[in-house]
């Protein structure tokens, strides 16, 4: 490992406070933020400064008279963030439980309020030029489209108090950053950021040349300015383009453009395992179909589900031909090996998967899903070969899977799928009547074992998951037509 990489996880275990004690104590998992909330809130109340004022005026100015302006400025932000925070708890709440996320928007707002004051104080160009929807872009893409919208509040607000009501960059900010976050809300690949580019100049060049036209500019000055406001779409917008896989990396992100990527089945990782073990790969691609259905419907992401699919079993192509998937109608390989050494082949899929994962530079999210899927499920075949054949000291513990259990829902209907999958290639008359009985026998058999304890899942998501496995099964067992031979006439 790079001494970077363990610095970064040396950092993160020191910041992100993941500790078991940490996530149950609402004191410590909120103080993070909240020390991180009131340094942002002093470094943009004294960033900026006020007016200058006369040198008469200034040296007649009482303490309390110096400090008043700062005190207000910092009371007005303190309170935008308060409602900041608010919103963000009714519309995204785990992002307040997640100091790695806190600090994403704490560094955007602390950039783009720098951008502004090198731009307009220190260089003196328009502050039509500050790139106010670079977060809301960014963060829609890594936090969700609600984040991105309050930000764009935020933002505006923030601007406005420190330029002293000067001009009208809440409103542009509103307006302008809710366009940017819908328009980048659907973006899947990288090539595409020229649509919220558009809209995003489009926004822009409205909102100034309204804002222009109120205040009586002449058309030279309205014209510049438009043109400033095209000028900062497409610079901010090429900006969230390049600092996106940035932030992807440095806090371990993975968005919807990187799983589309991975999801290509050209990836060399994927071809290996069509080619090495190519019943493991037809049966992963049929897992992606039934958790994608699923998590469409439970709220939770389907790509990530499905991406996932296709690769938490790439730990099978070290040692393809002990899985049965892979064995193509031969003798089992297992029936020379003792039932403990069959457990320690199993259970290495998940680890040499991991490893492998690693290797590739998969997202941690990926990597997670192929630990979780199989929790800490009992290898209850071998368990039971070992037991018939009375082996002295058999523990339960060293024919289990070593976890962890799924912890997301995207990892609990991952295993879900991926039990069923392979139980279903058991039914000699898939019927649907058939397959319903077997989805629902696995799928309690997982609940009562509590493997799914540690996970979102309800009793009534069950159902639901239950319910889209069904149709998928059928279409894959589908009956066909015995079509009759044709016998030429002589």
């Amino acid at each position: 490992m790079s001494n970077f990489l363990k610095f970064k996880n040396k950092l993160k275990g020191i910041l992100f406070l993941n500790g078991e004690g940490k996530k149950n104590n609402k004191v410590l998992r909120y103080l993070p933020g909240i020390i991180l909330g009131l340094v942002t809130v002093l470094f943009v109340t004294f960033l900026f400064p006020f007016h200058q004022l006369p040198e008469s005026q200034v040296v007649t100015l009482a303490p309390w008279q110096a400090i008043l302006p700062f005190f207000i400025r910092f009371v007005l932000i303190l309170l935008v963030f308060l409602f900041f925070l608010i919103f963000l708890y009714l519309l995204k709440k785990e992002v307040l439980e997640s100091f790695s996320q806190l600090l994403i928007i704490a560094i955007l707002v602390v950039t783009e309020m720098a951008l502004g004051y090198f731009l307009v104080l220190q260089l003196g160009f328009s502050y039509y030029l500050i790139p106010i929807t670079l977060g809301s872009m960014l963060l829609t893409l890594l936090l969700g489209y609600e984040v991105g919208l309050i930000y764009s509040f935020l933002i505006g607000f923030l601007l406005e108090i420190v330029f002293n009501f000067s001009f009208n960059l809440d409103f542009i900010s509103i307006v302008a950053g809710s366009v940017a976050t819908f328009s980048v809300r659907g973006v899947k690949e990288r090539y595409k950021f020229y649509r919220p580019m558009l809209y995003n100049s489009l926004s822009y060049l409205v909102m100034i040349y309204l804002f222009e036209v109120l205040k009586g500019s002449q058309a030279q000055a309205i014209l510049e300015q438009c043109g400033y406001g095209i000028l900062n779409g497409f610079f901010s917008t090429f900006l969230a383009m390049g600092l996106l896989p940035i932030f992807e990396y440095l806090f371990d992100i993975t968005t919807d453009i990187t799983l589309l990527e991975l999801s290509d089945l050209n990836r060399p990782v994927l071809k290996r395992l069509a080619l090495e073990a190519p019943g493991t790969y037809h049966h992963s691609i049929v897992v992606g179909n039934l958790a994608e259905a699923a998590a469409k419907v439970l709220n939770a992401n389907p790509l990530l589900a499905r991406v996932g699919a296709y690769y938490h079993d790439i730990g099978k192509i070290e040692k393809p031909e002990y899985f049965v998937e892979n064995q193509m109608g031969a003798k089992s390989k297992h029936e020379k090996l003792s039932p403990s050494m069959s457990a320690l082949i199993l259970e290495s899929h998940v680890k040499e998967g991991a490893e492998l994962a690693q290797k590739e530079h998969l997202p941690k999210k990926l990597t997670d899903l192929i630990k979780e899927h199989h929790g800490t499920t009992l290898m209850a075949y071998f368990y039971k070969k070992a037991l018939d054949q009375r082996i002295p000291e058999v523990q339960e513990s060293e024919y289990r899977y070593p976890g962890p259990k799924p912890r997301s829902k995207e990892a609990a209907i991952l295993m879900l799928a991926d039990a069923v999958e392979a139980a279903s290639r058991t039914l000699e008359e898939p019927k649907p009547a058939r397959i319903m009985s077997l989805i629902k026998k696995i799928i309690m058999d997982k609940f009562e074992q509590g493997e799914l304890e540690e996970c979102e899942l309800t009793l009534k998501d069950l159902h639901i998951i239950e319910e889209s496995f069904l149709p998928i099964l059928i279409g894959v067992f589908h009956p066909r037509i015995d079509y009759p031979e044709l016998v030429e006439e002589s």
